[in-house]
């Protein structure tokens, strides 16, 4: 498709994100309105989380509570 982002390869069962409704295969894009174009980006954005995340992902936008 030729759009940047984190491929999720993996969706624990009872987790924020699968509750969300994030499925494998799903292409993050953004995190907190802060794009996300590689793991460096994705593992750094995430180290500072805290409460609501809002994802958008290449089928839209879900929050992870």
């Amino acid at each position: 498709s030729g759009q940047e982002g984190v491929l999720v390869v993996e969706v624990s069962p009872d987790s924020e994100a699968a509750e969300a409704g994030l499925i494998q295969g799903d292409l993050i894009l953004e995190i907190n309105k802060n794009y996300i174009d590689s793991i460096a980006t994705y593992k750094n954005t995430i180290k500072e989380l805290s409460g609501d995340v809002l994802v958008r992902t290449a089928r839209g936008f879900f929050v992870l509570k």
